[in-house]
């Protein structure tokens, strides 16, 4: 496994911003506002703002990244491109009224509404490309990348966060250098928000089509997508149609009342 040079790195954030623009902005922003959550240590009343926002951008990560991968696989482009992002933005918005219900961000359901959406946004990426049967070879490529590249950039973040990490406490111990403990803080959230994601979204190749070749795919990757992904991929689904189909019935209930 090669390491990345510094000119890889900056040339790959270079492409992933430019390919996946409304991803990186919502990973530049979740980076962002949970630096300055770490810095502010805002008091227990003001925390719940910043972590749904910084939830939000979680979601819209996953779910623009897919978007994105949808609309240039199929070769979609001018005001059919603008009205797939905008329907993104209403999902999005939708999921940030749902965590508006509770005024407290850490009841149980408010998390388990989070996760849910969380976890159907990453699994809307690996169904974003390949949906019809004839692309079945395509569809295991591109997740066997997509799992091998994130693997990856998680084992690139970890070996920097460790190695910067211990290069500040090397400063602080000879040169007496007092440093906040924030600091590390910073550095990891820097490294796994935007080294991390940056890198991922670069590994994706740019013409997704030549993936659909008749190359060999792991048996275990077949199974594991075939019967563990899809099943909860359905399962996602439906709990997130019958959970906007209570909320619209609440809301029409109410305004009946």
């Amino acid at each position: 496994m090669k390491f990345p040079s510094f000119y890889e790195v900056s040339q790959e954030t270079q492409k992933a911003l430019f390919r996946f623009p409304i991803a990186s902005l919502c990973a530049t922003i979740g980076t962002v506002l949970s630096i300055l959550l770490v810095n502010y240590e805002p008091s227990e009343t003001e925390i719940f703002p910043w972590i749904k926002s910084i939830g939000i951008c979680l979601i819209g990560l996953p779910l623009f990244f897919s978007i994105h991968l949808y609309v240039e696989k199929n070769g979609i482009v001018s005001n059919k491109k603008v009205a797939f992002l905008l329907g993104g933005a209403l999902i999005l918005l939708f999921a940030f009224l749902t965590f508006q219900l509770h005024p407290r961000f850490e009841t149980s359901t408010s998390l388990f509404r989070f996760f849910i959406w969380l976890i159907a946004a990453h699994l809307l990426v690996s169904m974003s490309t390949f949906q019809n049967k004839s692309e079945k070879i395509g569809f295991w490529q591109i997740n066997k990348l997509m799992f091998l590249r994130f693997a990856g950039s998680a084992f690139f973040s970890l070996v920097l966060f460790l190695g910067l990490a211990g290069a500040l406490l090397s400063i602080k111990a000879l040169f007496e250098i007092e440093i906040d403990e924030k600091w590390y803080a910073y550095l990891w959230i820097f490294l796994a928000g935007i080294f991390n994601t940056f890198y991922f979204m670069a590994g994706i190749p740019d013409d997704i089509n030549s993936l659909q070749t008749e190359t060999p795919y792991p048996k275990g990757l077949r199974i594991f997508a075939q019967f563990i992904l899809m099943p909860l991929v359905i399962i996602y689904l439906v709990i997130l149609y019958l959970y906007g189909g209570k909320i619209i019935f609440k809301v029409i209930y109410q305004l009946g009342g």
